[in-house]
């Protein structure tokens, strides 16, 4: 391997001279800009490579950047898979290494350890100088995170964090969802095509029966309630893949409960709004095993658009874009660590809700006409 002292030599300049160039010490102006090409193009015909961590303190940057993830450590068969086998997650990730990958940073994944969790670890990492900022993923528990930005803020120092998916302002730059508003979305377009009696099939609240119902479900019932539509409820149990055998378990678990629901009710609806797109492929499933025709018969609308239009039935389903979310947050990232210490504060201070978008496909259609029996039923 060549040596700092070989592309001096072959350069024709001091080792202190190559060495200034090579490995990004800040104060090089000294230095012509004919001499610093001289050498970097002396070095990559050499293929002389500087060392990563001497060039990272000369810079005062890693030029990588960590994205916080609460996963639990990989365990033997048949425990949990990773939440990385999650589209959700997948593709939140996609969108900060499109960013990532523009400016040319590397992107690290922080998870828990023993005693911290994955943002506590990940800002510790970054005052370590291992990390140059930090995207705290949903799945993160921000008590302490949120505690020691706040300290930090109030000292007028704002670490490059930014939150994605959060349910509101952080003390650090966040990026939000509007569950709310996607569900919203769904509501007036199943009345604009005749819809009056409407399924909600989401999950019961993970914290029991006696907690409010979720933000997607609350939506569904205002809205319904709104635009005069009669809503009924059907309930799985929360679970994830993650707590279950796998995602086929928990889909025949929620169709099981489904299938249940309209072997005793025999409820009349004309439409079955899903808490998200995994729910509304189990609805299709159940719908058609009845016998049922979607939408001739009934519409099955979802959220999320996680890999909706790659179904044998295409679903209308609403965008929450999480790959938008990525994207922005490894920009904002990007104009933390490029901005003046009395500029970061104004960054840090953003906080943006990503409005969602309605993707109307083939599982929505016209309300069928009444008849002497609106109930949809096996046939």
């Amino acid at each position: 391997m060549p040596t700092l002292q070989d592309v001096a030599n072959e350069a024709g300049v001091s080792v202190a001279t190559a060495s200034r160039v090579l490995n990004g010490a800040k104060h090089n102006r000294r230095i012509s800009g004919e001499a610093r090409e001289l050498v970097r193009a002396t070095a990559e015909r050499l293929g002389y490579r500087a060392a990563y961590h001497r060039r990272s303190i000369n810079r005062g940057r890693s030029d990588t950047l960590g994205v916080a993830l609460d996963v639990h450590a990989p365990v033997e068969p048949p425990g949990p898979p990773s939440v990385l086998s999650d589209v959700f997650f997948t593709r939140l990730l996609a969108g900060v290494e499109q960013a990532t990958h523009r400016v040319g940073l590397n992107l690290s994944l922080i998870v828990p350890s023993e005693r911290q969790r994955a943002g506590e670890r990940g800002l510790r990492q970054m005052q370590e100088g291992r990390l140059d900022g930090l995207v705290v993923l949903p799945s993160t528990a921000q008590g302490r995170l949120d505690e020691t930005c706040t300290a930090l803020a109030r000292q007028n120092q704002h670490p490059a964090v930014v939150g994605v998916y959060t349910d509101g302002p952080r003390p650090y730059a966040s990026i939000s969802a509007d569950p709310e508003g996607a569900v919203r979305l769904l509501i007036p377009h199943l009345a604009d095509l005749g819809h009056r009696e409407l399924l909600w099939f989401g999950p019961a609240d993970r914290h029991g029966d006696q907690a409010p119902p979720s933000m997607r479900e609350q939506a569904f019932l205002a809205s319904a309630f709104e635009l005069g539509m009669s809503g009924r409820l059907v309930h799985y149990p929360w679970r994830t893949a993650g707590q279950h055998a796998d995602a086929e378990a928990v889909a025949d678990e929620r169709e099981a409960v489904l299938t249940a629901f309209l072997d005793q009710e025999q409820p009349r609806f004309t439409a079955v709004v899903a808490y998200n797109d995994a729910a509304a492929i189990s609805a299709v499933r159940v719908l058609q095993g009845r016998g049922l025709v979607v939408p001739r018969d009934i519409s099955v609308v979802g959220v999320d658009n996680l890999d909706a239009s790659a179904n044998t039935l295409r679903l209308t389903t609403v965008d929450q874009r999480l790959e938008d979310m990525g994207r922005l947050a490894g920009e904002w990232l990007g104009e933390l660590l490029d901005a003046a210490p009395d500029a970061r504060g104004e960054i840090a201070r953003r906080h943006t809700p990503l409005p969602p978008t309605l993707h109307v496909r083939e599982s929505s259609g016209p309300a069928p006409a009444p008849t002497a029996s609106s109930t949809p039923s096996a046939k």
